[in-house]
């Protein structure tokens, strides 16, 4: 038999998302140069936290479709290795995350296409 999801998953008449389903969008900046390898660690670590932190909101869910994550470091020095969970750089990464996604889900988030510009 398969689930139906929960009434704050499902989408509203008319085949648009529930309101308060909306992008993650992630921007890292490590201050300090990551291999390739450390960056798709990077990667993969920013989006553990945030799939942790949308279920401590108590949404079935990982993330959305249209979510995105971008690590920021500089092009100079000694690449560091890795980017892990367990790691110098990926272990503050994740819970820089982790925090700030706990916030923003748990506000009111304004639409960029209903925000004003000044």
């Amino acid at each position: 038999a398969r689930r139906r999801p929960p009434d704050r998953c499902r989408r509203r008449r008319g085949g648009r998302p529930h309101p308060g389903v909306g992008t993650v969008n992630i921007v890292v900046e490590v201050p300090a140069r990551l291999g390739d390898a450390a960056l798709v660690n990077a990667v993969a670590t920013a989006t553990e936290a945030k799939a942790q932190a949308i279920r401590e909101l108590g949404l079935v869910a990982t993330g959305t479709p249209t979510d995105a994550v971008t690590v920021l470091c500089p092009a100079d020095g000694e690449p560091s290795a890795y980017g892990g969970p367990r790691s110098a750089w990926g272990a503050p990464l994740a819970r820089a995350v982790h925090a700030a996604v706990l916030v923003g889900g748990a506000g009111t988030v304004v639409p960029w296409s209903e925000r004003r510009t000044a």
